[in-house]
């Protein structure tokens, strides 16, 4: 099972991971570019999710890849957190993980990217 730890106000898990500080760990990105509105159909959306993998060795990281790609892979489910509903619809994976090279904190990172369609409730 995979821990969720929510962070403290001001204080940014995925910064830490991203910028070499965790030494393993996965955060969740949506797209830069932001999640298109279709203004036809209210509260529907269409997005991109990046997972983000990173493990000091190969074998934890491929497993830890491996963990995500499917507890990611998602059919009709609703989740609530923090007074925020969502109804995803599906979350699937577009590729198999790429694997970039290691990092300037020496660390291996794993990349996911997810087509997720769902619904705010």
């Amino acid at each position: 099972q995979l821990e969720a730890r929510p962070e403290l106000p001001g204080h940014d898990a995925g910064d830490r991971l991203v910028h070499g500080a965790e030494e393993q760990g996965i955060v969740l990105r949506a797209p830069l570019y932001g999640i298109d509105i279709d203004h036809e159909l209210p509260r529907y959306y269409r997005a991109t999710v990046q997972a983000i993998i990173r493990a000091q060795a190969n074998e934890p990281g491929e497993d830890l890849a491996k963990r995500v790609l499917t507890l990611l892979t998602i059919y009709n489910q609703e989740i609530h957190f923090e007074g925020y509903g969502m109804r995803i619809n599906q979350m699937l994976p577009k590729t198999k993980p790429i694997v970039y090279p290691r990092s300037d904190a020496n660390g291996i990172e794993w990349s996911i990217n997810f087509g997720c369609s769902y619904v705010e409730l």
